[in-house]
């Protein structure tokens, strides 16, 4: 699996950047590199938000999912998801289960961008 080299400097510029910011720049990693990354533990669980409704946690890199294996997502390990996969399986399940997209969720601030999986599709589909 190819993907870019993230620094710290870069990870933490991103998960302080604003909401608007954090999107475009997911899109952006996510569309170039192909891939889309998750927690998940066996046997097929992934980690999900709890709120109003239910979010998926998705991130461009295996490091911001790496530095979310705390507290309940201790035991999950990250799995990266073509996006392809993401686009025609993932999201559309998602969106079936009611469940809504969080984003760059980040394990220390509890900030994330939520989006619908279907505008998410869109979006991805365009760029």
């Amino acid at each position: 699996m190819d993907t870019w080299e993230l620094t710290d400097e870069e990870m933490n510029s991103v998960l302080a950047e604003c909401m608007e910011r954090t999107f475009d720049y997911f899109v952006g990693k996510v569309a170039d590199w192909g891939q889309v990354w998750v927690l998940a533990k066996p046997p097929h669980e992934l980690a999900m938000i709890e709120s109003d409704r239910p979010a998926l946690a998705v991130w461009p890199h295996q490091r911001y999912a790496e530095a979310c294996r705390v507290r309940n997502w201790a035991d999950y390990e990250p799995h990266f998801v073509e996006l392809d996969n993401f686009l025609e399986a993932t999201l559309p399940e998602a969106e079936e289960q009611g469940h809504i997209i969080a984003i760059l969720h980040s394990a220390e601030t509890q900030r994330h961008v939520t989006v619908p999986p279907d505008e998410l599709r869109q979006v991805l589909e365009q760029h």
